[in-house]
């Protein structure tokens, strides 16, 4: 086992344009190799851990059409629909994604191994631009844009199942150890269960501007902008039936669909009295997300399941019940009266 190492590079400038006016741009290079996961071998102890060659193509796919009603969906002539008492909220039509299984004759995974994962690398590369205007005649204003791309390499034996698996820091079972690369860009699960388990860290974009304004008689009015990309959604379609285990299998490269982009708005306006130059006071207000934007910021993403086909179901495929159910929500406008005392 090797000790994961990290390669980085960064490199950046400012400039003063004017007595109270600079810019800035950074950019920042990093690689991280050797990395730790989770590998199965076929016999404990003996290293022979399971590769590709284990698996084999199925003849059958994932993905298929989800359908979101009012009340349980049907399955009528082989076909999921909506009953006549219910009505049709969402119809999502996924992308069809190979399945793999294990050969004939390989066992089911059971010895865990914690290992170097070879021939496997995570990038990023990610650019900054700053602009501070310093304060002066009254008002001052901080302003950054940042844009990234973080991305993985899958070489030979970095994963066994080629199936492509929602990605899982410790390996998966049923994939035989690291899940293959989805072929979009690394976004970690948060958490990974409970209130975020749909969260998946991700914005190639991000966007933050402040400001500051002094009115007459010393009254500060500030206010904050803050914008990112939207976090990424990926369907995915819980599959049985197949050799090796359950499998939850991504239906598009992660990254491909996301959430709206995420916009906030904050508005500050405060004074600060003095009294017989021992006390002090502020009195403030202040006002979140000024729009009252309301965006999705999860949903549930396993929206379908791929079981064996069969006589009255001959795709194999239904539709989840929660599936596409929104889990989180921007929180909606707020305001806050304040004051505060020093002395």
């Amino acid at each position: 086992m090797k000790v994961p190492t990290t390669d980085e590079f960064i490199i950046g400038g400012e400039r003063e344009l004017m007595t109270d006016f600079s810019v800035g741009l950074n950019y920042t290079y990093r690689k991280y190799n050797d990395l730790f996961t989770t590998r199965w071998e076929k016999t404990q102890g003996k290293g022979d851990y399971y590769t590709s060659d284990d698996y084999v193509l199925s003849t059958r796919t994932a993905g298929g059409t989800f359908i979101q009603c009012t009340v349980a969906t049907t399955i009528v002539a082989g076909v999921e629909t909506c009953p006549n008492t219910g009505q049709a909220i969402t119809t999502i039509t996924t992308g069809t994604v190979p399945l793999y299984q294990l050969k004939a004759g390989v066992p089911s995974p059971t010895y865990r191994v914690l290992t170097t994962r070879p021939n496997y690398t995570q990038q990023y590369n990610g650019i900054e631009v700053t602009a501070t205007k310093r304060l002066s005649h009254k008002w001052m204003t901080r302003a950054n844009f940042s844009y990234n791309n973080y991305t993985e390499s899958c070489g030979k034996d970095s994963f066994a199942n080629p199936t492509k698996v929602l990605p899982a820091i410790g390996g998966v079972a049923s994939s035989g150890g690291p899940t293959a690369c989805t072929g979009g860009v690394v976004a970690p699960q948060s958490a990974g269960s409970g209130a975020f388990g749909n969260d998946f860290i991700n914005s190639k974009w991000n966007l933050n501007v402040t400001a500051l304004y002094i009115l007459p008689l010393d009254i500060d009015l500030g206010a904050s902008l803050s914008a990112r990309q939207g976090y990424p959604q990926p369907l995915r379609s819980n599959v049985t039936g197949l050799a090796g285990g359950t499998l939850n299998v991504m239906l598009e490269p992660m990254g491909k669909d996301r959430f709206d982009n995420v916009y906030e708005l904050d508005l500050r306006i405060a004074k600060d009295f003095r009294f017989m130059n021992r006390v002090g006071m502020t009195l403030s207000g202040d006002l979140f997300n000024a729009p009252n934007k309301r965006t999705t910021l999860q949903a549930e993403t396993q929206i379908l399941n791929n079981a064996a086909p069969s006589t009255s179901n001959p795709s194999g495929v239904t539709s989840r019940s929660g599936g596409n159910r929104i889990t989180e929500l921007q929180s909606p406008r707020i305001w806050r009266l304040g004051a505060k005392f020093s002395f």
